[in-house]
């Protein structure tokens, strides 16, 4: 008898789990997958992607008056077009401050999006602390966090440093998690800060890759690429400053190829990609949207 009992293999920490319960989970994950395929069954991205951040500005100014423009836009097969415009009303007027109004010191405002970038399919919205959320067909498939810029991003113009990071999450699909990561930079992006006059160096750089962790299945290779012209204008920080056909886009062209890879992350990883060269050209170290102005000056949107 005692010999029986040594031969038993007990687990205590294994619950039970009746059949009945299992049959539920199985239908509960196919009723999932049934709803994804159908919400993105609109959407049809092909192995071989191309597409390429275009930015428009327009100055309607004189003598410190009047409005500029900055437009973006993004054509993707399989998507369509994603816009975003921005109109800076720009007056020199004198203001007077009183020191002494009523402040309410129980107004609050509610956190906004820094931006959205959307057309009949899809949504795309960044908001404050690095959280973008994706919609499609008004509902949401993806959640992304984008990493904090470090030191080395605010004080050493990016060297040696791969930021923006993504990592993107699904509430329709459990476990679901992919990291989207640009290539390291070797060299500061421009002459400005620490080890400013490395960035010389970066001028022979016209091209990067990005690479994707957690895929479900299949393999993808992004490759980012922007010209000779465009890179000198991103070191030098002359981008649109000389003349209208000076760049304003650093790294503006997207080449992305597809091997056995689901719809699903097809899409996220497209996303992101369109999230990382907005943010690139829009958004400052702070988290805010600007317009530069082809006067080397900022205006800052509140």
């Amino acid at each position: 008898m005692k010999q029986i009992i040594d031969q038993v293999d007990y687990q205590p920490n294994v619950p039970y789990q009746p059949l009945h319960s299992q049959n539920v989970d199985n239908n509960a994950y196919t009723s999932k997958s049934d709803e994804l395929e159908q919400l993105l069954k609109g959407i049809n991205i092909p192995d071989q992607v191309e597409f390429e951040h275009q930015y428009k500005y327009n100055d309607n100014t004189c003598f410190g008056y009047g409005s500029i423009t900055g437009e973006s836009k993004f054509d993707i097969q399989g998507i369509g077009q994603l816009d975003f415009s921005l109109t800076v009303e720009i007056m020199c007027l004198i203001f007077c401050c009183c020191f002494c109004r009523f402040i309410d010191c129980d107004e609050h405002a509610y956190p906004e999006e820094v931006y959205v970038l959307k057309n009949e399919q899809v949504r795309l919205e960044f908001w404050p602390g690095g959280i973008g959320r994706i919609f499609v067909n008004d509902k949401q498939v993806f959640e992304f966090l984008q990493t904090f810029p470090n030191v080395c991003d605010v004080f050493y113009s990016h060297f040696l440093s791969s930021y923006p990071k993504l990592k993107i999450f699904s509430p329709i699909e459990k476990n679901y998690q992919l990291t989207l990561r640009p290539d390291k930079n070797s060299c500061p992006e421009n002459v400005i800060g620490g080890c400013g006059c490395l960035a010389c160096f970066d001028l022979f750089t016209t091209s990067k890759n990005y690479h994707v962790d957690g895929l479900t299945q299949g393999r993808c290779q992004i490759i980012n690429t922007r010209t000779p012209c465009e890179a000198c204008s991103q070191i030098t920080l002359m981008q649109g400053q000389c003349c209208k056909l000076c760049p304003e886009i650093n790294y503006p062209r997207f080449a992305v190829q597809f091997e056995g890879v689901r719809k699903i992350d097809k899409i996220a990883i497209i996303m992101g990609l369109v999230h990382i060269s907005f943010y690139k050209k829009w958004i400052n170290l702070l988290g805010h949207l600007h317009i530069r102005i082809h006067e080397a000056k900022f205006i800052p949107v509140v």
